[in-house]
């Protein structure tokens, strides 16, 4: 799995994360907490089509310029609609939409995608999303420890590794009182 954002690692402020539907029940209900006090986390469970210019332009006329610290759009491929991410044109129209959103926001983008077949390669798809990107981070999980690698910055230095563990966060309770994480 890889993590593109556009810019530095700690956010502080409103986080909006648009996402397919997980069958949660979450579907068309967007969902508010409040994570150590210093990050509000939105998560729309709606599918966006940013191969087009309509659903950049409804999240654009939903909120408030500057509104945003950080919008997570997971995954592209299912943010790309009908459009195909091996494609230049498709790939152009949907970094052109994701510089709309980083532009009337003012905030960092995150875009999770996945890795082809040969890891080795890279993120799949269209070379012209990896040109686009500021930074790129791989994710490499091993048992319990995670590895962050920047594999691309376009202004610091590239190649720098985090390893870390997860925690699980208790974030409230669903419709049957089974903890939501």
């Amino acid at each position: 799995l890889t993590y593109s954002i556009t810019a530095s690692w700690m956010i502080s402020g409103l986080v909006l994360k648009y996402r397919k539907d997980t069958g949660l029940g979450m579907s068309q209900k967007l969902i508010s907490t409040m994570l150590s006090g210093k990050v509000v986390y939105s998560d729309c469970a709606l599918q966006v089509d940013l191969h087009g210019a309509e659903d950049a332009s409804a999240i654009i006329n939903q909120a408030e310029p500057s509104q945003y610290s950080l919008v997570v759009i997971d995954t592209l491929a299912m943010s790309l609609g009908e459009g195909s991410e091996n494609d230049g044109r498709d790939m152009g129209m949907f970094i052109s939409n994701i510089m709309r959103l980083k532009a009337y926001f003012n905030c960092h983008i995150m875009i999770v995608h996945h890795t082809g077949k040969d890891r080795s390669k890279g993120a799949r798809g269209h070379s012209s999303l990896r040109a686009a990107l500021d930074t790129e981070i791989e994710l490499k999980a091993d048992l319990l420890v995670r590895v962050a690698l920047v594999t691309k910055q376009r202004d610091m230095e590239s190649g720098r590794k985090v390893a870390f563990t997860l925690e699980v966060v208790e974030l409230g309770r669903d419709d049957d009182l089974d903890a939501v994480t």
